[in-house]
């Protein structure tokens, strides 16, 4: 069951590595440096604390299967919490791609009004 947890480990570190470089890579090539604050501009700047949630899940895990009242179904409960977190890394991920992908910053799209040219109106 080890390896089992692993490999969720190692995936969720894939998952946060991914969604730090692909994010941040879409983000730079949009918009300049000061990019708008968004979902992922702001994956690019603080995406590396999302590495210490597979971290503690890992430290969790293997103390919660190596105390002394371990189960074989504290295994499985390690394994499904890994699981679930590995989920949700990845839908941060996939949302943190659309949104730098598809995100339209409201003040560069404001229309130009520019106002009618209007002649001069002479009076007899």
């Amino acid at each position: 069951m080890s390896f089992a947890l692993l490999r969720i480990a190692l995936l969720q570190m894939c998952a946060v590595v991914y969604s730090i470089l692909v994010v941040g890579l879409i983000v730079k090539s949009r918009f300049s440096s000061p990019a708008p604050p968004f979902l992922g501009s702001y994956i690019r700047d603080y995406g590396v604390w999302l590495l210490f949630v597979p971290t503690i899940w890992c430290i969790w895990g293997v103390c919660y299967m190596n105390r002394s009242r371990a189960k074989d179904d504290d295994a499985d409960l390690a394994a499904s919490v890994g699981f679930i977190l590995l989920i949700g890394l990845l839908v941060l991920a996939v949302m943190g791609t659309v949104s730098a992908l598809t995100y339209r910053s409201t003040l560069l799209k404001a229309p130009v009004q520019t106002s009618p040219q209007t002649a001069p109106q002479h009076t007899p």
